[in-house]
Parts: structure tokens; C-alpha cells; sequence
């Protein structure tokens, strides 16, 4: 399927919700969703940029914590979408000579068809309206790091395989893991579209699942966010915003 995404383009996945993909200003490939075909929601991506602004907020907190001599490496993604954060982590351990063998990562997201697409994708079992948005997005960080398709489909398979990348359904305070990470990258939608999310009780919970070193990164930089890390014992390093945003949030636990 040869896809221009400059004007927009959706797909029904089911009743009740629709793929809507739209290019950003760098090139790249953002996606919202929405419950009918002309519906409007909250794109995951800055408009002027989702590899740009993936890259300046998650990938600099992927490769500070990468940077550190652990000797295994513990992730969790809050909100898959289109797999630009996953794809961040592998190429970041791919640069910093990371093995599969190393690297954790839990990946949660609301709507399963959203998961189970990005997958199947590297099992080449291709979505047919999302298979070319992930093509388009891996060719992107392909270039972008220097690195063979190849090498990094073969490192997600690894992690697949070895059940080492889990995927997960919609998170909760009372579904939060067990297990402590060294990087967060809290990626949900706005409290607007994910209230519950955003709560001083759910962001407390789950900023206390830390390793030390932690490093916790989002586009957001609310009160209730820095109350609740600075709760858990991070300091926070003051970050400008992706584009039009005035601050984004870098936190770390040493």
C-alpha cells in the first residue's frame, strides 16, 4: 500500500474505533484514535515532529540510563501507540553494544489492536493500514542511527522470544508491576483523555517502582508529577518543552 500521509488517512479497525494517521513536520508518522470516522481525539505526537520529539524526550533519558554500567537494564513504557519508544530502546542498546540478554521492557496500552499490530509487525505479519506506518517509523530510526533493519528487527525478535519485551493491557495503581525499573518513560495521553493516569495516588505508586539509578522522562511537567517523583526520592533537572511546550519533565534517582 503506497501511503501519503500529508493530508490524513483512517482506517476501521472495528466498530467504535479508527486509525487516523497524520505526517508530522519532520516527515514522520503520528496516529490518534477515535470512535467514528470523521471523529477528532488527542494525536500521540507533537505536529511538529514524532521521531524529533520522541528522540528529545525519551531517547536522551533511554541513553543517559544506558550509559550507566548495570548489569541488566530495566524499561517500562507507559502507552505502546505506534512503537516509537520500543524502537528508542533498541536502537539505544544497539548503540551502547546493550545484549538482548540485558534489556527488560514492560510496554502497556489501552487498546490491544494498537499492540498487537506493532508485534505482528516484526513477527511479518504486517497490519494492513498500520504495517506501513511501522515500516515507514523503523526505516526512520534505521537511518537515523546508522544501524541495518536487519540488526534491529532480529534484536525485538530476540526480546520477543526470550519474553524479555511483555506487552500489557491498560495500566492501573492497582495493576502496577511488582518489579522496579531503571528508566519510565511515561508517555500516557493528557489527564484530559486519561484522567486516571494522572492522579497524585496512581503517580506516586508508580514512580516508587524505581531502581537506583532511575531515570524518568515525559512530555508533561505538572505539579502532581513533580510532587509525586520528588516523593520517591528523584531530582528533577529543569527541561525545556518539545516545540510549543514551554517544560518537560527529566527526573533521576541516583
Amino acid at each position: 500500500m503506497n501511503m501519503d500521509y500529508s493530508e490524513g488517512l483512517h482506517y476501521k479497525e472495528r466498530e467504535g474505533l479508527f486509525f487516523h494517521i497524520l505526517d508530522t513536520k519532520d516527515g514522520s508518522p503520528t496516529c490518534f484514535t477515535s470512535e467514528s470516522e470523521n471523529g477528532s481525539a488527542e494525536s500521540m505526537h507533537s505536529s511538529q515532529g514524532a521521531f524529533a520529539e520522541t528522540d528529545y524526550i525519551y531517547g536522551h533519558a533511554i541513553d543517559l540510563c544506558l550509559s550507566k554500567e548495570l548489569p541488566n537494564y530495566k524499561f517500562m513504557n507507559l502507552g505502546i501507540g505506534i512503537g516509537y519508544n520500543e524502537l528508542s530502546i533498541v536502537c539505544y542498546c544497539l548503540k551502547h553494544n546493550i545484549q538482548s540478554t540485558q534489556v527488560q521492557i514492560e510496554s502497556y496500552e489501552y487498546f490491544p489492536e494498537l499492540s498487537n499490530a506493532l508485534v505482528n509487525f516484526y513477527l511479518e505479519k504486517p497490519h494492513p493500514f498500520l504495517g506501513p506506518v511501522h515500516k515507514k517509523i523503523l526505516e526512520l530510526y534505521a537511518s537515523h542511527f546508522s544501524l541495518e533493519i536487519k540488526a534491529i528487527k532480529n534484536y525485538i525478535c530476540e526480546l520477543l522470544d526470550a519474553k524479555r519485551w511483555n506487552i500489557h493491557g491498560a495500566i492501573s495503581t492497582a495493576s502496577i508491576p511488582t518489579d522496579c525499573f531503571n528508566c519510565i518513560l511515561f508517555d500516557a495521553y493528557s489527564s484530559n483523555t486519561s484522567p486516571d493516569l494522572w492522579t497524585p495516588e496512581f503517580l506516586t505508586a508508580l514512580f516508587a517502582k524505581s531502581e537506583s539509578p532511575c531515570f524518568v522522562s515525559t512530555y508533561a511537567a505538572t505539579g502532581d508529577l513533580k510532587r509525586a517523583l520528588k516523593a520517591n526520592g528523584f531530582s528533577l533537572q529543569k527541561r525545556d518543552g518539545f516545540a510549543f511546550k514551554r517544560e518537560s519533565t527529566l527526573a533521576v534517582r541516583a
